[in-house]
């Protein structure tokens, strides 16, 4: 049986892949807002680095994020997440 946060890495995984599929419809679309990994880039003092942005969005996204919710889940005020 899985636990609260890895259920929360999976679904932290799967909403990144939504997310950086809008990514990739919003560079290629047009440039309505700067994108999440060229801005984590630029944080990381890397501009232009592409690659290390996507691999830090897609670790935020699952690992962090995914994991957090997992942790934080139980103390919300809802019965669904």
């Amino acid at each position: 049986m899985m636990s609260r946060v890895q259920k929360g890495v999976v679904a932290g995984f799967a909403a990144t892949v939504i997310v950086s599929i809008l990514e990739v419809i919003n560079i290629v679309g047009g440039p309505w807002v700067t994108p999440y990994p060229d801005m984590l880039a630029y944080m990381m003092g890397m501009e232009g680095n592409h690659i290390l942005g996507w691999i830090g969005h897609v670790v935020i996204g699952t690992v962090v994020l995914g994991g957090l919710f997992g942790v934080v889940y139980p103390k919300l005020p809802t019965d669904t997440p």
